[in-house]
């Protein structure tokens, strides 16, 4: 009877797919640009210590892509421990994004290019800063804490604070503080304004691959011109990398290449995800397969 029931379980093993019987690689298979661009900046993550927004966007990232990266995104290892607005970010790493719907339909966007910041240095950063502690505070039962994040939403802005402008919107629908319904006309008017930008652009830089990252994450991946994704897979070195590419204006020794890399990750896992069926990147449950034999 033992004999019966070992040549049965080897049976089993033996029929159950290969996802079922290890775990999933953190790694994409395939030598598409694409998949390999995705493994590429991987590993150039994976071989240094990350700063707290870069560590937001990768665990996000990884969580599009399934398989083992979820697993893998919570093992890299961290530059210092949160401080200040940072604590936030650390927070919020795994958030359940909320997932808005198709937005199609819009009008034709002209290339208006904009500066790097909205504002100098200092009110830029006490800015984005007020913006992270707002959000986290935000609760829909509050309606101070709502209306403060009304009021940010509300700022004309480009270039960066643009950008945490639209990450805020995305964390602030996906933790409840402002309704889908309220969300949609700032999701519009931001993706407009963001993908114009990048119409604008004839290169590729860092805010470049910020504003393709913050237009993933409000879903709108498909706004971004195919010309700007094929510069960011086209552009990139071996390593992973993109080197150290400072908007105009911007100060190289203040930019990191692991900031760049990690939004170009999110960029391209959004993309990966928008052809890729959702049993590939979550491994379709192993429970269910086996159970239903």
């Amino acid at each position: 009877m033992l004999r019966r029931f070992a040549l049965g379980l080897l049976t089993a093993i033996v029929l159950l797919p290969a996802s079922c019987t290890r775990e999933e690689p953190d790694r994409l298979p395939g030598g598409s640009p694409l998949s390999t661009a995705i493994n590429r900046a991987a590993d150039f993550l994976g071989s240094t210590p990350l700063e707290h927004d870069e560590l937001w966007f990768v665990h996000q990232a990884s969580r599009r892509l399934g398989r083992g990266f979820p697993r893998w995104a919570a093992g890299l290892r961290e530059n210092a421990a949160p401080a200040g607005a940072e604590q936030v970010l650390a927070e919020l790493r795994d958030l359940d994004m909320h997932r808005f719907p198709l937005l199609i339909g819009q009008q034709t966007i002209l290339a208006l290019p904009r500066p790097a910041r909205s504002t100098d240095k200092k009110t830029a950063n006490q800015l984005i800063s007020e913006m992270f502690f707002a959000v986290h505070d935000c609760r829909a039962e509050k309606a101070d804490t709502v209306e403060r994040v009304r009021g940010l939403l509300g700022l004309e802005l480009h270039g960066y604070l643009l950008a945490h402008q639209a990450w805020m919107l995305a964390v602030a629908a996906s933790r409840g503080c402002v309704s889908v319904e309220e969300a949609a006309p700032y999701r519009k008017g931001m993706g407009e304004q963001l993908q114009s930008e990048l119409v604008a652009s004839q290169g590729l830089d860092d805010l470049d691959l910020e504003r393709m990252a913050v237009l993933c994450l409000l879903d709108l991946c498909h706004w971004v011109p195919k010309d700007s994704f094929d510069r960011a897979i086209a552009h990139q070195l071996p390593s992973g990398s993109w080197g150290k590419i400072p908007p105009a204006g911007g100060e190289p020794k203040m930019l990191r290449e692991t900031h760049t890399v990690a939004l170009g990750f999110f960029a391209l896992a959004s993309l990966n995800e928008m052809a890729d069926p959702p049993s590939k990147r979550s491994g379709l449950g192993c429970e269910r397969r086996a159970s239903a034999r």
